[in-house]
């Protein structure tokens, strides 16, 4: 999926000539703000936000931690706590 303003060629000299020539022309220049977006209008990272901001994550997940004993020859070790 690409969008038709996207210009492929080898990575060749002549090849990376010819996609500039392409690139500079009259017709492509004009081409250019009738190009359509494949990948849509912007704007999701502000929607995905929005939606964040009012989402209430209180409820979402509730761990509880238990303390293990001690497993023998640890001594001095610590163990960490949520």
């Amino acid at each position: 999926m690409r969008a038709s303003s996207v210009i492929d060629c080898d990575p060749t000299q002549e090849a990376i000539r010819a996609a500039l020539q392409q690139l500079h022309s009259e017709d492509f220049q004009a081409s250019l703000p009738a190009v359509i977006s494949p990948y849509g209008t912007g704007g999701a990272s502000e929607a995905i936000v929005r939606v964040l901001e009012h989402t209430g994550f209180d409820d979402l997940l509730k761990k509880t931690f238990y303390d293990l004993p001690a497993s023998p020859g640890s001594e001095g070790t610590t163990q960490a706590r949520a």
